[in-house]
């Protein structure tokens, strides 16, 4: 196995970054599916402006089920739907396994990939807020921008870790300049 490294102070920068985007992230999808369980079940209620009952609008064709499907369908990449239990569930273990194995590890490889990880989700992330704010959420489009920023601010930490010796070259070669 890998060898075990002595956590440095950017270690645990990059580990809270990656633990801060990730509950930004669980907060928004929880926050995002109470506001469409709401939604949905006041659809199922008396519209107050047409009096309307769910059973008349089902028998005109118009259901909170078609509504939520048109909603997942435009939330799925590739057939692969971003939304469902199973891809937050795993992009959640993923982040907690790569804090865990920069905790433990911190190899390159391991830094390199929450690096590459960290830069995926946070296009997914600002994707969202897009979608957010396009359905006028607010507080939901608040979270996924935040869970961007912390995900985008995991790469320059993982890079600094990754290549210590060009960071150290920079700082010094802007002191000799100063020096001068």
């Amino acid at each position: 196995m890998g060898r075990r490294i002595q956590p440095t102070i950017w270690h645990m920068v990059l580990i809270g970054l990656l633990l801060a985007a990730t509950a930004a992230f669980v907060s928004g999808v929880a926050a995002e599916r109470s506001t469409t369980s709401t939604s949905a079940s006041s659809a199922a209620t008396a519209s107050p402006g047409t009096g309307e009952t769910a059973a008349e609008r089902a028998s005109s064709g118009e259901t909170a089920a078609e509504g939520s499907r048109t909603h997942e369908t435009a939330e799925s990449t590739g057939g692969f739907r971003l939304e469902s239990t199973g891809s937050v569930v795993a992009a959640v273990i993923i982040s907690l396994l790569l804090a865990a194995a920069i905790a433990v590890q911190g190899s390159r490889v391991v830094l390199l990939f929450a690096a590459v990880f960290c830069l995926l989700f946070a296009g997914l992330d600002a994707r969202e807020v897009g979608h957010q704010l396009q359905d006028s959420r607010a507080g939901v489009a608040t979270l996924a921008g935040l869970a961007a920023v912390l995900h985008v601010g995991v790469v320059p930490v993982a890079v600094r870790l990754v290549w210590p010796m060009v960071w150290a070259r920079g700082s010094a070669g802007a002191r000799k300049e100063v020096g001068r």
